[in-house]
């Protein structure tokens, strides 16, 4: 007797977007990191292709993000979503500079995420209960120690890793519900979110008209 013919059933495959991050220093590739494992949580199929400016002003950290965009590009022969991350204080160090590299970057079809007023402000709100508080750029950093007295920069990925899910373990929530419940106040970060799949805004982030007015 013939045996039955196996049949393999069809295969899934799923296309793993690439999306160019270009980050103000350390703390923001942190961030990054984090985000992108929270993405995998949610199996978004996202990889984040990660590039730091090591400081500068904004023009210099959105120049170099630019070059290493373009490098990026021409290595792989193909294109993909783009956004460089920044500190929003950086905005009035120096305006005019500021606007030039604003205006590059939009030349390109970069999109800039300002972290509002900088990258522990933003931490800061992703505590329970802190999402609608917006700390001045010389009060985040000693607010952000109220509620993570450990906090040292750089943070690392495994830093904002355990940091929030013991946060959180003791509050109650998770990090996703609290990013999203931080977004509604933040156009900034419901930007950000939006561009890795974890959040959908409910209108158009103006994230620079909101990092200005910060």
């Amino acid at each position: 007797m013939t045996p039955p013919v196996k049949r393999s059933l069809p295969h899934r495959s799923f296309v793993l977007q690439r999306i160019f991050v270009g980050a103000e220093g350390q703390s923001e590739l942190a961030l990054v990191k984090w985000l992108e494992q929270l993405c995998r949580q949610q199996n978004i199929p996202i990889h984040l292709e990660t590039y730091v400016a090591e400081g500068g002003d904004t023009l210099q950290v959105i120049s170099r993000s630019l070059y290493a965009l373009a490098r990026y590009k021409d290595n792989f022969l193909t294109d993909l979503p783009s956004m460089i991350l920044l500190d929003s204080d950086r905005l009035l160090q120096d305006a005019s500079r500021s606007d030039q590299a604003v205006r590059m970057a939009q030349a390109r079809g970069v999109k800039l995420i300002f972290l509002c007023p900088k990258v522990e402000g933003l931490l800061y709100r992703l505590h329970h209960g802190k999402e609608k508080h917006r700390p001045t750029v010389d009060k985040a950093e000693s607010q952000l120690k109220q509620c993570w007295p450990q906090y040292a920069k750089p943070p690392k990925v495994d830093d904002l890793e355990k940091h929030f899910a013991q946060h959180f373990a003791k509050t109650g929530g998770d990090p996703l519900a609290q990013l999203r419940a931080a977004a509604a106040h933040d156009p900034c970060l419901a930007a950000l979110l939006e561009l890795i799949k974890l959040f959908t805004p409910p209108a158009p982030s103006d994230c620079l008209r909101f990092a200005q007015a910060y």
